[in-house]
């Protein structure tokens, strides 16, 4: 057997690994701050101004006498209730979409590609192994998270006419797959544009499976499709 007490990586690879650690957490802090903002501008741009024009309204006027407010008035009050509380509902479900919770990663997935299909061009397809179950909250999420992300970007960029959604699981791992027969791109150029530019997108899969210990691998070619596979611990 090798003695590896005094065993260390090269120079050049050591350095290399400490710079991919210090872009993915760089990158993880621009995520949760672009998330913040997000959340900020969802809540000041519809929630506050709905909230705003209800306080307006509700002013008494200080030129009439004290009067109860007419059928009217309270029927648009209730109407922007109404409005702002299905606004924080739908940012409520994006931050944590319901049926993930309740009914499982495969049951959330079916609802978001049926929303997806009413104004997406290409086919979706999900197909989901025998064996799949329940899983930890946090590790479903990070499954969830990575399937969107691939999926958005396929539908967006790819003008692939098929994206398929595969899952497998076995004792040990998830293995997801989202392929397309799109226009396909340059994965090395790809990652030197996120890095270079701070784009969340594919670094952001990547992400999210480390933040588990899991992986994401990217397979494409200009003219080839697409595949990314995710391989998720389950334990």
């Amino acid at each position: 057997m090798r003695n590896l007490s005094n065993y260390s990586l090269p120079d050049a690879p050591l350095a290399q690994a400490r710079l991919e650690v210090h872009a993915l957490t760089q990158q993880l802090i621009r995520c949760h701050e672009m998330e913040r903002a997000h959340i900020a501008r969802e809540l000041h741009d519809d929630v506050q101004q709905i909230l705003y024009g209800l306080s307006l309204n509700m002013v008494p006027s200080t030129k009439l006498p004290p009067q109860s407010p007419s059928i009217e008035e309270v029927a648009r009050w209730r109407q922007l209730v109404e409005e702002a509380m299905a606004h924080l509902r739908a940012l409520t479900l994006k931050l944590r979409p319901a049926a993930l919770e309740s009914e499982g990663l495969v049951a959330e997935l079916r609802v978001h590609i049926d929303k997806l299909r009413m104004g997406a061009a290409a086919t979706i397809q999900l197909n989901v192994g025998t064996h799949i179950k329940r899983l930890r909250p946090a590790t479903e999420l990070v499954c969830y998270r990575i399937i969107q992300e691939a999926l958005a970007n396929s539908l967006k960029h790819s003008k692939a006419p098929l994206v398929t959604i595969s899952l497998v699981c076995t004792d040990n791992l998830m293995t997801i797959t989202i392929a397309d027969d799109g226009s396909g791109f340059d994965v090395a150029k790809i990652h030197a544009r996120a890095h270079r530019s701070g784009h969340i997108g594919l670094m952001s899969m990547q992400e999210r499976a480390t933040m588990i210990g899991g992986d994401v691998e990217i397979r494409s070619a200009p003219g080839r499709g697409a595949m990314i596979i995710a391989s998720i611990p389950v334990h």
